[in-house]
């Protein structure tokens, strides 16, 4: 059987499952960055009064944290950019993470990739078309993103590699989504470890932009993301960078799926305790199975604070 036998089948399924999310996506992205551009066109209509926002909030750290630093307030464009771009960025990374891992490591879970794979279906299909179904939103939603920003004051070049940054990060996410349904043997581990890596990258950002640590920003694919400075010297190198680490991720993701048995990980689940002490009713449950997510909440609300 070919490893990737039933490649366009698949593909078909799921750009079925996929459209509604791919459309509704597509318009939240584009009618954010339209309505901060109109927002921005109100509060700071001048070159000036973006240059006296940029002199004020250099001195909040705390927004330094969130936004990144603010080099270029002489457009709107570039103004909008740096207000909602890295939220943008991460957003559209976690949910690219969280479609691979549903269409990979989910279906295992729920016994639909085993039925399919007593078919046609070549061992490699399915991740191939879970990472292609993550690829179409990210470009569409970049796309849509930056021609947002049309008539802003950018330029053609601007807006082509605003489009190029803001899919580096999702690009990368993908490839670790991809990565961590091999490595582990559930579809919730999965996508803890995928989003975990997201929201750390995030944070050694924000604090690589108050510290002044470069070395942060260089290993980042959010510091890639402001390297490319597409309303600045675009610097097309960091897309390459991306491109190669996605290559190489993929490839040992595809590597991991062709050898290992399906429905296991790479980490073995351990057998547990053979009794639990604390579970003694369904509030004591709900505490062990949350307690993880409440705790990543609350260290994410400290950063943000």
């Amino acid at each position: 059987m070919k490893p990737f036998g039933g490649l366009s089948q698949m593909l078909w399924l799921v750009a079925r499952r996929e459209r509604g999310w791919i459309g509704w996506t597509t318009i939240t992205f584009a009618v954010m960055y339209l309505a901060t551009a109109t927002q921005m066109s109100t509060l700071a209509p001048s070159a000036a009064d973006r240059f006296n926002l940029q002199k004020s909030l250099s001195l909040a750290p705390a927004m330094t944290m969130l936004l990144g630093r603010f080099g270029h307030p002489e457009t709107v464009a570039s103004t909008v950019a740096w207000r909602i771009g890295l939220f943008m960025a991460a957003a559209l990374a976690v949910l690219a993470a969280l479609t691979v891992v549903r269409h990979t490591r989910a279906e295992e879970d729920a016994g639909r990739l085993e039925l399919l794979a007593a078919g046609r279906l070549g061992r490699g299909s399915n991740l191939a078309a879970a990472v292609l179904a993550a690829l179409a939103p990210v470009l569409v939603v970049s796309a849509a993103s930056s021609a947002a920003l049309v008539g802003r004051g950018a330029s053609a070049s601007q807006l082509a590699a605003n489009f190029v940054a803001l899919r580096l990060p999702a690009l990368v996410a993908i490839a670790v989504a991809a990565l961590a349904a091999q490595a582990v043997a559930s579809a919730r581990a999965a996508k803890a470890v995928a989003i975990s890596i997201v929201l750390i990258a995030y944070a050694l950002r924000g604090l690589s932009d108050v510290r002044g640590l470069e070395t942060l920003t260089q290993i980042n694919p959010f510091g890639w993301y402001v390297a490319v400075d597409p309303f600045g010297d675009i610097n097309i190198w960091p897309a390459v960078l991306s491109a190669a680490i996605f290559g190489v991720l993929a490839c040992v993701a595809f590597v991991l799926d062709s050898r290992r048995d399906l429905g296991a990980g790479l980490f073995a689940v351990g057998a547990g305790r053979p009794h639990a002490r604390f579970l003694t009713g369904p509030g004591t449950l709900v505490t062990r199975l949350g307690w993880r997510t409440l705790v990543g909440w609350q260290v994410v609300m400290v950063l943000m604070g």
